[in-house]
């Protein structure tokens, strides 16, 4: 038997076929890797999730190696500035940095070590909260109107909030009160209100 050539139908067909084969296969391929991308996506943030866990941990071994006061204030050792958590890691600040002072945290911490990581400070938290009243004390002196006060352990710093304080007074007092008590301040507008305020 004679091979007859496709006619041109057939051949249009055929085209069609193969083109629609191509983008299936290429829609499949994009799924695919789409998938595959989500599953590590999620991965991720399961690894990542679990080490956030375990900075936490850490945080609570700390808080209890610590010890507290007969009303359950933490007792915080001398270098120790504060902390945060960073992503999976638990970031100690501490005026000393040694590896015999970062030794006592890694040993408070056990299996929870690994997820530490630590970073110099100038001022320790005891040294900036032990300023925090008289700063307080003195600008209520001077006739201002302190609306909050804090020891700031990311900042490094007392952190005062002022009501009716401009920038420009906040920087120049803030500058002042550090140099006046020897520890970083910061100082900003704290605008507090008593009254409701209704919605329609």
């Amino acid at each position: 038997m004679k091979h007859m050539p496709p006619s041109d139908s057939e051949n249009k067909d055929t085209k069609k076929r193969a083109t629609v084969l191509l983008w299936m296969g290429f829609i499949c391929i994009c799924v695919v890797i789409s998938v595959l991308g989500t599953l590590k996506l999620s991965k991720g943030k399961l690894g990542e999730a679990e080490n956030q866990e375990n900075a936490i941990a850490a945080n609570e071994c700390l808080n209890q190696a610590f010890g507290q006061t007969a009303n359950g204030t933490i007792i915080f050792p001398e270098d120790y500035a504060g902390a945060y958590i960073d992503g999976g890691h638990l970031v100690l600040l501490l005026t000393d940095i040694s590896e015999e002072a970062t030794e006592k945290y890694r040993n408070w911490t056990g299996e929870y070590s690994s997820c530490l990581t630590f970073k110099k400070a100038k001022y320790s938290y005891h040294e900036l909260s032990e300023k925090l009243g008289s700063i307080v004390e003195k600008l209520k002196e001077d006739g201002y109107e302190v609306t909050s006060s804090a020891v700031s352990e990311t900042e490094n710093a007392v952190s005062i909030g002022l009501f009716k304080c401009e920038s420009a007074e906040a920087s120049k007092l803030a500058k002042s009160l550090s140099e006046t008590f020897g520890v970083r301040v910061l100082v900003s507008e704290v605008i507090y209100t008593t009254e409701c305020v209704e919605t329609e």
